[in-house]
């Protein structure tokens, strides 16, 4: 069974081997560093405390801060249907070594029914506090506090292996996700899934409103049934844009982490993040033009709302009539053109664009208001 499952799986890859040369394939990447000042502060906390330790010294060092890049791609199938495919890998660009860990992972479809991959992704608990942090990837990044676990357990804030996940469509903001993650420590032949992790989420995100909710769960391998060998938590965040000020805020309350043994006791961790970001606006919020273009750009002309011509001629047409016969009202110049013969300036152009109502014009050459 087993080989006809891998001669199947063979025969997809190498039918979709056309298909792939034809995708829409993206190169991308970011290259992060910065410098960081670190000062340990409290020298009597911690393992070696007192000894003078790098830890517990004052240092400056350079990070990469998740330096990366990475491969997207996609290509329609038809029917409603787009398979997708990421690769995406670390870069130490601070040079400490020459590793390249690997990121998100996947490939999967898409479509109206919403989004599958299997591989390797972050988790939907995961998601809530990269989506509320203000200082991602850096030093002050909040992960440092919320995604610390226990010993033998797994951590948060994953990105499991072995994963399955789906994502619902869009259904006016509201957006749901499950990700399954299989055992990766099951011996040869037996796949018991004793190691697994199930995450399970809920946003809603629409205009300048984002709030989150994530439950998730890691059955271990290192506690025996006769305890608790299941370890959980869950994370409730949210944003709100004020514009130039976005506030954040997260909530997060984990349980019995690394699990319970038989008799012992367990573990509890809860954890909040409140923070607010101001952004200078770069635009002008009247006519969305950089701020820095408006001394060197004179401002447009301000049209006019005027009613559309009832003189029965075509937009665009020049109105002949006498301004007794023609009622369309143009606006009185405060300026009249010098050398204007009595013929000329009864000649108006009829420049609105037509609308049940009313029309916006421009006023012809040389009348202003």
């Amino acid at each position: 069974m087993n080989k006809k499952l891998l001669t199947a799986a063979i025969g997809a890859a190498l039918a979709a081997g056309p298909m792939l040369a034809q995708a829409d394939v993206k190169l991308y990447g970011k290259v992060h560093m910065s410098v960081d000042s670190v000062n340990p502060g409290d020298k009597g906390a911690g393992a070696g405390a007192g000894t003078n330790s790098a830890s517990e010294r004052k240092s400056t060092q350079v990070s990469s801060n998740a330096s990366r890049w990475g491969i997207d791609v996609s290509e329609k199938l038809g029917g409603g249907l787009t398979a997708i495919a990421k690769l995406e890998q670390d870069i130490a660009a601070d040079g400490d070594n020459n590793s390249q860990n690997a990121r998100n992972r996947y490939v999967g479809l898409k479509g109206k029914f919403g989004q599958l991959i299997a591989g390797t992704h972050d988790t939907p608990f995961k998601e809530i506090s990269r989506t509320v942090e203000l200082f991602p990837e850096y030093i002050g990044d909040n992960r440092n506090l919320v995604s610390t676990g226990a010993s033998g357990g797994l951590g948060w804030d994953l990105r499991p292996a072995n994963m399955v996940r789906y994502d619902s469509p869009s259904l006016n903001g509201f957006v749901a996700s499950y990700l399954f993650s299989a055992d990766t420590t099951a011996v040869t032949g037996t796949e018991d899934n004793r190691r697994r992790a199930d995450s399970v989420g809920v946003k809603y995100s629409k205009g300048p409103l984002y709030a989150a909710f994530a439950y998730e769960a890691h059955r271990l391998a290192s506690v025996a049934d006769t305890g608790n060998p299941t370890e959980k938590g869950y994370r409730l965040g949210g944003s709100y844009n004020f514009g130039a000020f976005k506030a954040v805020a997260m909530y997060q309350d984990l349980k019995d982490l690394g699990g319970v043994t038989s008799g012992g006791s367990t573990i509890k961790r809860k954890a909040w993040v409140l923070g607010g970001a101001y952004t200078p606006a770069t635009t002008c919020s009247s006519c969305s033009m950089p701020r820095r273009m408006h001394a060197a750009t004179p401002r447009p002309a301000t049209a006019l709302s005027i009613p559309a011509p009832r003189c029965g001629r075509s937009v665009g047409t020049i109105c002949s009539r006498r301004p007794p016969r023609c009622t369309w009202p143009m606006p009185r110049p405060t300026t009249r053109p010098a050398r204007t013969s009595r013929s000329t300036v009864r000649r108006q152009v009829c420049t609105a664009t037509p609308s049940p109502r009313s029309q916006a014009a421009v006023l012809p050459p040389g009348r202003s208001v």
